[in-house]
């Protein structure tokens, strides 16, 4: 849960019927790891956490996944490596 936007992601991802998918600690790996491994379609993190996906993403997914920020805008180089990440 992240706070801002996530803090409606579990009640509302619930009460649609979704899959929750937790980490116990924030890496890339782990959320690459995950990504990769579920049919996840939405996720929520700080900007560091994108800026972190950028710099750990080796490969294009093999679909695309909203991210949910707030805080602090993302650089905009970051919004756009994370827009070029999705396979299209």
């Amino acid at each position: 849960m992240f706070h801002c936007n996530g803090w409606c992601f579990p009640w509302s991802i619930t009460a649609v019927g979704g899959t929750h998918v937790c980490l116990r600690s924030v890496s890339a790996q782990s959320i690459l790891a995950e990504l990769k491994s579920h049919p996840i379609t939405h996720l929520c993190g700080a900007p560091v956490v994108m800026g972190m996906i950028v710099e750990a993403q080796m490969e294009r997914l093999e679909r695309p996944v909203a991210f949910a920020t707030a805080g602090s805008p993302p650089p905009v180089p970051i919004l756009r490596e994370m827009s070029g990440l999705d396979s299209k």
